[in-house]
């Protein structure tokens, strides 16, 4: 699991973005995007993702502890990459 944070507008998306080029089959969702949120929320991400990246994770409710079961009960994932803005305590 890779956490980037850091403060608004410093590139974190783009970083994790282009982490993706590494992968065969990356998987990346937003929490700006109402699409995603319910693709997160239901875990229907395709099976064969091998890096999964969720940007913009302070955005859901209870978000520290998802990112703790999450981690807990995704072992299929090779990896995980998780972005939130540092404009206080995450």
């Amino acid at each position: 699991m890779v956490i980037l944070t850091g403060l608004r507008q410093v590139g974190k998306t783009l970083l994790a973005k282009e982490l993706t080029a590494e992968f065969k089959a990356p998987q990346y969702l937003n929490f700006d995007s109402v699409a995603d949120v319910k693709t997160i929320n239901n875990q229907s991400w395709p099976l064969q993702s091998d890096l999964l990246i969720l940007d913009e994770i302070h955005k859901k409710p209870q978000w520290k502890k998802y990112m703790s079961i999450f981690s807990a009960m995704q072992p299929r994932l090779q990896k995980s990459a998780f972005t939130w803005n540092n404009t206080g305590n995450p």
